[in-house]
């Protein structure tokens, strides 16, 4: 009697382990589709462009000499980063007009005026690609790249992180301080 208790015992354990075993890999699945969808989502609100990419819009200037600092603001850039981009390009571009270059892709070069953006920018053409890679534009972008247009630095504009746009443009200020 006593070995058929256990027996039984035995029995329902294993038979517990399977079912806890499977409830794992269901929820596991589940947690994987969840991480795939959210870093697609992750993905689209936030390009990543490859170190190897090169600046190729013609109407990009590029110093023959040293290293360029390229902002680039898409006209369908949303209203809440430019909110908090403007100004800190502004406070960029004030201390060193010469070495900050700002391009608005896009028509309408009165476009940042709204968001309190008080400087000049060269407004070129959306039709051309900007980088040999494939790139959407969803938010102001800035790159450091040297005389043949290789990107040695990228910086994307992201919905709501205020504080990746200030620590960029303090990081940047501080670059440009050291170097010239």
């Amino acid at each position: 009697m006593k070995l058929k208790l256990v027996y039984i015992f035995l029995v329902c354990l294993a038979g517990l382990n399977l079912f806890l075993l499977y409830t794992n890999v269901q929820r596991q699945n589940e947690i994987n589709n969840l991480r795939s969808s959210n870093s697609k989502t992750t993905a689209a609100s936030t390009p990543i462009l490859s170190k190897e990419a090169t600046l190729i819009h013609p109407d990009i200037a590029l110093k023959p000499d040293g290293l360029s600092f390229s902002i680039i603001v898409p006209q369908n850039s949303c209203s809440s980063c430019l909110e908090f981009e403007v100004p800190n390009i502004n406070d960029l571009y004030r201390e060193y007009p010469d070495q900050v270059q700002l391009y608005i892709l896009g028509q309408d070069e009165q476009f940042l005026s709204p968001y309190g953006f008080t400087h000049t920018a060269q407004v070129i053409d959306p039709m051309k690609p900007v980088f040999d890679h494939e790139f959407d534009f969803v938010n102001p972008v800035a790159v450091i790249t040297d005389s043949e247009g290789i990107i040695h630095k990228f910086y994307a504009a992201e919905v709501g992180n205020v504080e990746k746009s200030d620590l960029f443009y303090k990081r940047m200020n501080s670059f440009l301080n050291a170097i010239y």
